[in-house]
């Protein structure tokens, strides 16, 4: 069905976008510093199960992305069949005054 189509494209759609967003600041992902804000499926839970952010994150791995995340509802990635190499990261502490 078309929605599913879409869906399951959407991770290498958005990776493409970080891709050239650093592009046009003359950077690459390989060696850059990501940090992904949420992983659960959904916002304000702790599901984890097929959350598109865990496809995002091994995209960017294997592109050489240094990626981290922050999530207030996952503080450890568990361990998951399609994404092993992701278990036992942690959430960073998120801190607003950084970015200013």
């Amino acid at each position: 069905d078309l929605a599913a189509t879409t869906n399951s494209s959407m991770p290498s759609r958005i990776i493409a976008r970080i891709r050239d967003a650093l592009n046009e600041d003359c950077k690459s992902v390989k060696n850059s510093y990501i940090l992904l804000m949420g992983v659960a499926y959904k916002p304000d839970v702790d599901d984890m199960r097929e959350a598109p952010a865990l496809e995002i994150w091994e995209g960017l791995l294997d592109l050489g992305g240094k990626v981290a995340f922050h999530d207030p509802y996952i503080a450890e990635i568990p361990n998951t069949r399609r994404h092993a190499r992701l278990r036992g990261s942690r959430s960073v502490e998120f801190l607003a005054l950084a970015l200013e």
